[in-house]
C-alpha cells in the first residue's frame, strides 16, 4: 500500500512538473500504450538543435562538483549552471523536441531503477530527481538561453546506460550540442575513498549508497566506469568534443586542463568571452 501510495504522488509530482515547464503527457493507445512528453504546441522533431552543454560526467562521488566549483570563476565564457535550470522556459516555436525520446529514456531508467532492491521512498526520490534532469535536458533543447549551459551532471551522467542502448540515429540526436568533460578515476576504490571521506568529514552520502560496503561501492563505481567509458567512445565517434582528466592527478592541473578545454569550445562556438 505504501509503495502505491508512492508511485501515485510521483504520477502527481511529474504531472505537476511538465505543467510547470510547459510540457503535457499525452497518451498513446494501441499494442505498446504508452504516454509521451509533448511541448505546448509543436511535436515535430528538428534536425537541427542549436544548444551547447558542457556537461561533466564521473561515477557517484568522484569530485565532479568539486572542480566545477572551482572553474566557475575562471571560464574564459559566460556560463550558466545547474542554479539556473530553473529559470529556464520553454519557448513556443517552431522545430521545438517533443520530448518523445527523453520520454523512452526516462521510462527505461524508471524500469531499471524499479528493478533494484530499494525501498519505495527511496525509488519515488530518485525517480523525481531523474524526471527533473530530464525535463531540464528538455529546457535546454527548446529553450533559447543567451549562454551555454556548465552542467555538473546532466542526462549524459544520470543516463548513460540507457544513451548507450540508443541506435545512432537517435544516439546522434540527443547527443547534438553537447561537449563532455570525464572526470575518470584510474581505480574504482579511489570513488570509495571520496565517498567514505566525504562522508566522514561532512556526513553526506547519496542516499542509495548508504548502507553499503567498500566491495559494493566499488563494483557500482566500476560499472558506471564501463558505461562511461562506453558513451565517450560513442560521442567521440560523432565529433562531440570530449575531455578526459583523471581523479587521482593533481586537481588544480586537472582544472587548468578543463578550462584550456573550454577556452578551446568557447572559440569554436563563439560564445561570448567575458
Amino acid at each position: 500500500m505504501l509503495y502505491g501510495n508512492l508511485m501515485r504522488l510521483l504520477k502527481r509530482t511529474i504531472h505537476s512538473l511538465l505543467k510547470k515547464l510547459g510540457y503535457r503527457l499525452v497518451k498513446i493507445s494501441g499494442k505498446k500504450a504508452r504516454s509521451v512528453v509533448v511541448a505546448k504546441d509543436d511535436e515535430d522533431t528538428p534536425s537541427n538543435i542549436n544548444v551547447f552543454v558542457m556537461e561533466f560526467m564521473g561515477p557517484t562521488g568522484v569530485g565532479k562538483t568539486t572542480l566545477v566549483e572551482r572553474i566557475k570563476n575562471q571560464t574564459a565564457a559566460e556560463w550558466y549552471y545547474r542554479e539556473n535550470l530553473s529559470s529556464l522556459t520553454p519557448t513556443e516555436r517552431d522545430g521545438v523536441l517533443s520530448g518523445g525520446l527523453h520520454w523512452e529514456i526516462l521510462f527505461d531508467r524508471f524500469l531499471r531503477l524499479d528493478g533494484r532492491n530499494l525501498d519505495g521512498y527511496l525509488k519515488t526520490k530518485m525517480m523525481r530527481y531523474l524526471a527533473q534532469v530530464m525535463l531540464h535536458d528538455l529546457h535546454l533543447q527548446n529553450g533559447v538561453p543567451d549562454k551555454g549551459f556548465l552542467l555538473d551532471e546532466g542526462i549524459c551522467h544520470n543516463f548513460s546506460k540507457e544513451l548507450n542502448a540508443l541506435p545512432e540515429n537517435e544516439f546522434n540526436k540527443i547527443m547534438a550540442g553537447r561537449a563532455l568533460v570525464y572526470l575518470a578515476p584510474k581505480n574504482p576504490s579511489t570513488v570509495v575513498k571520496r565517498i567514505r571521506e566525504r562522508a566522514q568529514n561532512s556526513g553526506k552520502m547519496v542516499s542509495h549508497q548508504k548502507g553499503l560496503s567498500d566491495d559494493e561501492l566499488c563494483l557500482m563505481a566500476e560499472l558506471q566506469m564501463n558505461q562511461f567509458k562506453m558513451l565517450i567512445s560513442r560521442a567521440r565517434a560523432i565529433g562531440i568534443p570530449v575531455c578526459t582528466v583523471y581523479a587521482e592527478d593533481d586537481f588544480d592541473r586537472n582544472a587548468e586542463t578543463i578550462l584550456g578545454f573550454e577556452k578551446t569550445l568557447s572559440r569554436s562556438q563563439n560564445v561570448r568571452i567575458t
